[in-house]
C-alpha cells in the first residue's frame, strides 16, 4: 500500500496572525496550546488547487476539497470555516503516523530550555515513515512531528493510496510525494 504526503502552495495568510502570545513558547515560538484558537477571519488569496497552507503551518481547504474529503476520507479530522467569501476551511487531521526522523536524516535544532521542544525541525526528504503502521487506503492523517521553525511549524498531511488517486483527479495542481513505509 502506498502512502503520500500532500503538498500545497502557501496562499499568503497567517492563521495565528492575531492569536494571543500565550499560545506560544516565548523563547522558541512553538505552539503550546493547539486546538484552542480559532481566528475570526483568515486573509490570503482564494484556494485554487483544493488545498493550500498558511505561513504558520495550517492546511486549508476549499469547499470542493472539503466535500471530497467528507465523501471519501476516513480518519479523525475536522474543518473549521474561517471565511465566507471565498469560503475557506482550516483542515485539522488528528490521527498521527510516526515519521522516521533517523532514517530520513531529520535534524532537530536548538532545543528550547523553557518548553523542551526544538525551535526548528528540518530535513524531510526523502520521507520515511516508521514501519508497521496501519494507514488505510482512504486515510487522512498527520505526521507526529511538526516541521519548520518557530511559529511556522506544522505537520504533513498524509493520505492513503486510494484517497490520493481521488484527490489527484479532483485537484491536479496538488503535489503528491510518495513516502516509504518499510
Amino acid at each position: 500500500m502506498k502512502v503520500f504526503r500532500v503538498a500545497s502552495h502557501d496562499f499568503d495568510a497567517e492563521y495565528f496572525e492575531d492569536a494571543p502570545d500565550d499560545l506560544f513558547c516565548p523563547d522558541c515560538g512553538t505552539l503550546l496550546k493547539p486546538g484552542v484558537y480559532v481566528p475570526k477571519k483568515v486573509g490570503g488569496r482564494a484556494i485554487k488547487s483544493g488545498f493550500s497552507h498558511s505561513g504558520d503551518g495550517i492546511v486549508y481547504a476549499s469547499q470542493d476539497a472539503k466535500d471530497v474529503i467528507d465523501r471519501h476520507a476516513t480518519g479523525n479530522f475536522d474543518f473549521i470555516q474561517v471565511n465566507d467569501k471565498p469560503v475557506k476551511y482550516a483542515f485539522f487531521f488528528h490521527d498521527n503516523v510516526a515519521f522516521d526522523a533517523q532514517r530520513t536524516g531529520t535534524r532537530f535544532l536548538d532545543k528550547c530550555g523553557q518548553c523542551g521542544n526544538f525551535e526548528s525541525i528540518v530535513g524531510v526528504t526523502p520521507g520515511f515513515l516508521k514501519p508497521n503502521q496501519e494507514i488505510g487506503p482512504f486515510s487522512v492523517c498527520r505526521t507526529d512531528l511538526v516541521f519548520a521553525s518557530g511559529r511556522e511549524k506544522g505537520p504533513f498531511l498524509i493520505v492513503g493510496e486510494e484517497l490520493a488517486k481521488i484527490l489527484m483527479v479532483h485537484f491536479p495542481k496538488l503535489h503528491f510525494d510518495e513516502l516509504t513505509t518499510s
